[in-house]
């Protein structure tokens, strides 16, 4: 549910600038403003989340397949590895790419991709230094039998 939500809040003010004004820099800066207010909130004291999950829901509606390219990325590298710090950083790092890739880099598209990735990045940097040394938390694996508790 909380995905949901912060993803709705990247995505509504960048889909409500996207409809009402000429598309151009506003919908890009408009996903921005969501995903800074998002970490930085005033609710929170300036102490808000990492952003990713917002940056998401901007993306989505910014450009819909570079950035559902970004979800596959980060489901694989997860299903892989078992930490979601490293399907994050590796979506927001390849969403510029992705952009390229697939035609959807605008300027504005890529100024808010290096934008929000630079964000995300410096908000991980305790996951990194985690990453590192081998000390981030790994999601464990549900056996699909309960007897089973080797997996």
């Amino acid at each position: 549910m909380v995905l949901v939500v912060d993803a709705g809040k990247g995505f509504l003010p960048v889909w409500l600038a996207a409809r009402l004004f000429d598309p151009g820099w506003l919908p890009a800066c408009a996903g921005l403003v969501a995903v800074l207010g998002q970490v930085f909130s005033v609710f929170l004291k300036g102490r808000g989340g990492k952003g990713v999950a917002t940056s998401l829901g901007a993306g989505l509606a910014l450009a819909p397949l570079p950035a559902l390219a970004c979800v596959a990325l980060w489901v694989a590298l997860f299903g892989a590895f078992r930490v979601s710090s490293i399907g994050s950083l590796a979506a927001v790092a390849s969403f510029p790419t992705f952009l390229w890739l697939l035609h959807a880099g605008t300027l504005f598209n890529l100024a808010f991709a290096g934008a929000t990735g630079l964000l995300v990045f410096v908000r991980h940097k305790d996951n990194i230094r985690r990453l590192l040394r081998g000390e981030e938390l790994r999601l464990r694996r549900i056996p699909v039998d309960p007897s089973d508790e080797s997996s």
